[in-house]
Formats: structure tokens, C-alpha cells, sequence
């Protein structure tokens, strides 16, 4: 972990982050970890371990504002948790304290109705299968393995959601307003090299002045090229 996060602080570079499925399997759980990374002990980081009667660790917000103060970005970060604690599932949900905390960050900004929301966590929701229903021209980027995903519809989204996951997607399709994205591969620990695929990472540009979001990827082999560049008006 201090690893990753050198290159950030080096740079002076400001981070959040949320976990994975794997990141509680070694000598630390999820409180400890959080505690390693929040903003006391770390620089630059905007983690935070989130309220204690919420299920899960690093479920907070991220707020920027724009020169215009009546524009604001705000950024929801969440512990997609890791595996089902029942045998009839295999991945772990949402719980209804996330759902309900989501529901008075969103209530503490009812005044900000133009703002851009976006959501982060790890393991997609089960809407993200809505994608085998769409032939390729209908999404920008590849599907090259199965969704692995709860089976369990929480019912939480926002006008666009990134999550991790799955090694070889890297993808993103708009379903009733709201843009699911993936992010593919960017590790050599797992899965992910098959079919030619290159390790990548998704980026993110916000325009709060126009309200738009653009994403593309960035390969191992070419860090100066941009693939699969889209912008995404949210309305």
C-alpha cells in the first residue's frame, strides 16, 4: 500500500480510496487499514473510515467546488465489502445503513441540485449485467469476461458509477440516465492477460463549468496514448 501511495505523496497529489474484495486477507483488517491511510497519518489523503453505525470501512464523501460555488462536484466512496456471508451468494451488498446514509449525504445537499455525482466502490452492482442485453457498437470499451456481481438489486446509484473487479472489463454504457463504467486491469497480481489484453488504468476529467465528464484509458505499453476517449453530459 505505501508502495502505491509513494509516487502520490511524492507529487504532492491529493487521493481517496475504498477496497477491494482481497485487501482485509492479510495482517490487517479494514479499521486498521483505514486508520493507516486517512489524512491524519498519511498526506495528501482524503480518506476517511466513515461513520462507525454504518456497515463497512470507507464509506464518505468528496466534495470540490468550482469557481462558481454553486457548482460542485461531490464524489461518494463506499465499502462494496468483500464476499456473501450466506452460501446461496457468492458477493457480498449493500446494507441498508449505507443506503440510509447515502440518502442524508444526499438530503445535506438539496440545495445543490446542479451538482456532478459520481460513485466509487469495488465490486460492481448487479445492473452492470444489463450489459450483455447490448451488442458492442452499444458500449464504449471491452467486455471480455463474465459481470461479477451480488445477486442482490440494492437500488443505489448515481448519474455515474465506477468499480473495479473484474480483471478484463473496461467498459461503459448508459442505463435509464446513468453511466456504469469499469475499469480494467491495472495490477499484475491476478488474473487479466488474456486475449492481448494490456494492463490499463481508467482517468476521469471533471468540467463543472460544463457540466460534463470525460474518461479514457491509459495502457502499460503506451501511457501517452488515449483510448477509448468519451465525454459524458450529465443532465
Amino acid at each position: 500500500m505505501y508502495k502505491v501511495l509513494k509516487p502520490l505523496i511524492e507529487r504532492k497529489i491529493p487521493y481517496a480510496m475504498v477496497f477491494g474484495n482481497h485487501d482485509d486477507e492479510g495482517s490487517l483488517n479494514r479499521a486498521e487499514l483505514m486508520d493507516l491511510t486517512n489524512s491524519s497519518n498519511l498526506p495528501y489523503s482524503l480518506s476517511s473510515k466513515g461513520p462507525e453505525d454504518v456497515d463497512g470501512f470507507g464509506n464518505y464523501e468528496i466534495v470540490f467546488k468550482g469557481n462558481d460555488n454553486n457548482k460542485k462536484l461531490i464524489i461518494y466512496m463506499l465499502d462494496s465489502h468483500s464476499y456473501s456471508p450466506t452460501k446461496s451468494f457468492r458477493y457480498d451488498w449493500f446494507k441498508e445503513s449505507q443506503k440510509d446514509y447515502v440518502k442524508a449525504l444526499e438530503s445535506s445537499h438539496k440545495n445543490s441540485l446542479n451538482a456532478l455525482r459520481m460513485a466509487f466502490f469495488h465490486i460492481p452492482m448487479i445492473e452492470y449485467r444489463d450489459i450483455y442485453q447490448l451488442d458492442p457498437e452499444q458500449y464504449q470499451g471491452k467486455r471480455l469476461e463474465t459481470i461479477v456481481s451480488p445477486n442482490i438489486n440494492t437500488h443505489i446509484c448515481w448519474k455515474l458509477i465506477s468499480v473495479g473487479h473484474d480483471h478484463a472489463n473496461d467498459f461503459c454504457f448508459n442505463k435509464d440516465d446513468i453511466t456504469l463504467c469499469q475499469g480494467g486491469g491495472c495490477g499484475y497480481g491476478g488474473y487479466g492477460g488474456y486475449g492481448g489484453y494490456l494492463r490499463r488504468i481508467r482517468m476521469f476529467e471533471i468540467d463543472l463549468e460544463n457540466n460534463s465528464i470525460a474518461s479514457w484509458k491509459r495502457t502499460d505499453n503506451q501511457l501517452d496514448e488515449i483510448v477509448d476517449y468519451y465525454i459524458y453530459n450529465i443532465k
